[in-house]
């Protein structure tokens, strides 16, 4: 199998598990729900309001809404490269809370910008990689509308250690390192500033010194 049919195949199989996620979550919560599924397409309809995922020929998928507060239609890629933007397990439960209004399971809960996220997963996938860690399962397991900037500073902070470790054949890159450990270390713990200075400082380290 290609790696294109594979991507595709890998997508099917997540959003098959979403849906029966969203199926046990959602008849739990609201009465008025049913669902439908056929080879490749997944229905949930809520009185005359409809919600349907199917594929959008061989690299997507598309989930369209039309209830009565969302009528839109969103691709859903099968490989991409920004892991700020890859589908999660829990995205469709969100997709379908959102479009009939079940706040429960609508739950974007973050204080960073969406420039700040997708920084934030891009450094941390050239980081993981370096390092030689699992980077699709520690970062497809963080969810994008949940993150907070004092958290994902700690999460960066924990590679720099590592991280100067690994770069002691790299004199000059070390250097730099040191600089930005020691800046971290005079800055306290919940500084608003503290993670864009990681993300901009160690991201430029990162590109200039081509680790990845």
């Amino acid at each position: 199998m290609s790696k294109f049919a594979d991507d595709h195949m890998r997508l099917l199989k997540l959003i098959e598990e979403s849906f029966q996620i969203c199926k046990i979550a959602l008849q739990t919560e609201v009465k008025d729900i049913s669902f439908d599924s056929g080879n490749f397409d997944f229905y949930f309809f809520r009185n005359d309001e409809k919600i349907a995922v199917m594929p959008n020929g061989m690299d997507s998928f598309i989930l369209k809404r039309k209830t009565n507060l969302i009528e839109d239609e969103i691709v859903i890629k099968a490989a991409t490269q920004d892991y700020s933007q890859k589908f999660r397990k829990y995205d469709l439960l969100y997709y379908v809370s959102e479009g009939f209004g079940i706040k429960k399971f609508i739950d974007r809960n973050t204080d960073m910008t969406d420039d700040q996220i997708k920084k934030f997963f891009s450094l941390s996938e050239k980081l993981l990689d370096y390092l030689g860690h699992n980077t699709e399962a520690l970062l497809m397991d963080m969810n994008p509308r949940c993150l907070h900037a004092s958290t994902c500073a700690d999460t960066l902070e924990e590679f720099l250690f590592p991280l100067i470790v690994k770069l002691k054949g790299n004199e000059q890159a070390a250097k730099e390192l040191a600089q930005i450990i020691e800046h971290c270390n005079r800055l306290e713990a919940d500084d608003p500033d503290k993670l864009n200075y990681i993300l901009d400082e160690l991201g430029t380290l990162v590109n200039k010194h081509k680790i990845h």
